[in-house]
Order: C-alpha cells, then sequence, then structure tokens
C-alpha cells in the first residue's frame, strides 16, 4: 500500500439474487473523514485497523451480509490535530490561572487601591502608574486586577447556579419525559425567546441594580442552556444496555440517575460550564456598562469601560485595557470549552 496518504477499502458482501461480489472503494485521507455505506444489518465477520501512513490510521470493518444496511465509519485523526488540541488546551489553562492569580493576588499586584485618587487624570502610561489613571485620577492598573476579581466572582456564581438549577430540570425532564419533559422544556423555550442579555437586563431591572442581583440575574439567563445539554444526555444514556439492566432489577430510581446515568452527563456538563463561564463574564461587563451591573466605585471592567466613553479620543487608555482584558478572558474560557470539547467527545477520539 502507497505511503502517500491514498488507501483502499475492499467491500465484501453479496445478496440472494446475485453471487458474492467485491466492491472496492478508493479514499484520500488527507483530512478526516467519513464514509457511510447503507446496508441492512446482518452480522459483523471482523474489524480491523489499516495504517495507511505515518500520520494517520484507519478504523474498518470488514461486513458479510444479506441486504445491506450498514453505517461503517472510518475515522482518521492526524497526530498534528490532537498536537495541536493539547496545546490548546494547554494554553486555556495557563492564561485563566493567570487571570485568576491576578484576581486572588491584587493586592500584593497593585500599588494602589482601586478607588484612590492617586495621580493626576487621564494620565499616560508611564514607569509608575503602567496602564495610566482615569478621568478621576485612579491607577487603571489596579483597577484592572480588582475588576478580575469582579469578574471571575460574578461568572463562577453565576453559572453555579445555572448549572445546579439547569443539571437538576434536565436530569428529570429526560429521564421521566412525558408530560414533565414537555412542561419544563416549555419553560425553557420560553427563556430562549428572549435574547440573554435583554432577559437579564429585566431580571435586574426587577431585583435591583447590585453584584448581588447581577448574579442571580446571570444565573437564571444561563438555566435553560444547561437544562437542554443535561437532558440530551439523559435521554441517551438512559437507552444504554446498563441502564435497562438497573431497571429491570429493580434498582431504585434515584441510584439509577446518580450512579448509572450522572458519569455520562459529566463530559458535556463540563464542556458547557467552561463556555458558560465566558458569557456570564461578557454579559456582566455589558450590564455594567449600560448602569446595570457592578456599581460604581467598585471596580468593573464593564463600568470602567463604560467611564472611558466620553475620553476616547484624547485618553484612548481608559478603554483600551479594559476592553483588551474582556477579550483576552473570554477568548482563554472559549478556547478552554473546545478544547475540552474535543478532548471529552468519545466521537472525536481515534
Amino acid at each position: 500500500m502507497p505511503d502517500n496518504g491514498i488507501g483502499q477499502y475492499l467491500f465484501h458482501g453479496f445478496d440472494p439474487a446475485a453471487p458474492d461480489h467485491v466492491r472496492r472503494e478508493t479514499f484520500d485521507l488527507q483530512a478526516p473523514c467519513l464514509f457511510l455505506f447503507q446496508t441492512a444489518l446482518t452480522h459483523v465477520e471482523n474489524r480491523f485497523v489499516l495504517h495507511l501512513s505515518h500520520r494517520r490510521s484507519v478504523t474498518a470493518t470488514h461486513v458479510v451480509g444479506v441486504n445491506f444496511q450498514l453505517w461503517t465509519r472510518i475515522n482518521a485523526r492526524s497526530t498534528a490535530q490532537q498536537n495541536i488540541t493539547a496545546l490548546l488546551l494547554g494554553i486555556g489553562m495557563l492564561g485563566i490561572l493567570i487571570v485568576i492569580l491576578m484576581a486572588v493576588f491584587a493586592p500584593q499586584l497593585s500599588h494602589f487601591g482601586p478607588e484612590k485618587m492617586v495621580g493626576l487624570p487621564k494620565s499616560p502610561p508611564d514607569g509608575e502608574f503602567w496602564f495610566g489613571t482615569d478621568n478621576y485620577g485612579r491607577d487603571i492598573f489596579s483597577r484592572i486586577l480588582y475588576g478580575a476579581r469582579v469578574s471571575l466572582q460574578v461568572g463562577i456564581i453565576a453559572v453555579g447556579i445555572a448549572a445546579t438549577a439547569g443539571y437538576v430540570l434536565g436530569l428529570v425532564a429526560g429521564y421521566f419525559e412525558g408530560w414533565v419533559d414537555r412542561v419544563i422544556m416549555c419553560v425553557m423555550d420560553i427563556f430562549f425567546a428572549f435574547p440573554s442579555i435583554l432577559l437579564a437586563i429585566f431580571i435586574s431591572a426587577v431585583l435591583g441594580r447590585g453584584l448581588v442581583n447581577t448574579m442571580i440575574a446571570i444565573g437564571i439567563v444561563n438555566i435553560p442552556v444547561f437544562a437542554r445539554t443535561v437532558r440530551a444526555s439523559v435521554i441517551s444514556a438512559k437507552g444504554l444496555e446498563y441502564v435497562q439492566n438497573a431497571k429491570s432489577v429493580g434498582v431504585r430510581t434515584g441510584t439509577i440517575l446518580i450512579r448509572h446515568i450522572s458519569p455520562n452527563v459529566v463530559a458535556p456538563f463540563t464542556v458547557q460550564a467552561t463556555l458558560a463561564l465566558s458569557s456570564a463574564i461578557l454579559t456582566e461587563a455589558s450590564m455594567s456598562f449600560l448602569g446595570l451591573g457592578i456599581q460604581p466605585p467598585d471596580p468593573s471592567w464593564g463600568s470602567m469601560l463604560s467611564e472611558s466613553r466620553t475620553f476616547m479620543e484624547h485618553s484612548p487608555w481608559m478603554a483600551l485595557f479594559p476592553i483588551l482584558f474582556i477579550v483576552i478572558t473570554i477568548l482563554l474560557f472559549n478556547i478552554l470549552g473546545d478544547s475540552l470539547r474535543d478532548v471529552l467527545d468519545p466521537k472525536l477520539k481515534t
């Protein structure tokens, strides 16, 4: 077999009206691919692995049967792609760790308090004030560090609220189905009908401004996403053979949900939680920018950006650094979430 990424797949089969025949399929494995052969499943004769090059391997199935209707899947996953995924995962984890350390050690890293007027208003970045000062003479670097605390606190607690409620609702809806499923998912669909930022603003307006109410509002908005994710995983898992066996021998529902179904939810649930953190941080920044989230003088990246609107032309650093940290933090969480999905999704493994 040539070592050029081109492989040949021999498909053997027969039907009652014709003698045995052989079908040859040739395909290019320069990229991961999926080949589907429709057959009526009779039996699988054997399974083997073809090593087509130094970089790729293909799993194929040799099938013998009548009136074929089998889905034969050929996975080709390059080592280079796996290395890229590992690299992105490392970058995401390292970057988020740095942001967390910035927030935890903000008092030690900053020379000034976030609310103290320590310099001339709108001073450009220099050796004393690394990110410059704002329109009140406050050190922007210090406010960025303390703002990271607020963003992470809002993100973690809001996602915790959403994940807990969404997990329970999704578990119940997916396992019991019927009218319980219809009622729960109908409510979730109503939430989905509104843009998340508008719904968060409405809830915050009803509850009132402030840090706690902002976290509650963002948490409520993200519940439907977790509920749908968990529900889909539960519906898929409860049809597995060992779950059906547990039901047949009289294992209690609670035990089945906790011991047999919940482990199948962990992977997609973890990925969704990571991605939801970036969404929560962005929503908090948007609400603070509009004056409905964290209230001055408490530092928040969104409120810092709002205060800099009228000074962007002459003091661009006032807006530059909050924008930069919002974008970088959200990007890091998205990179981590996408990388975790690639690592944890069994469909993407060779």
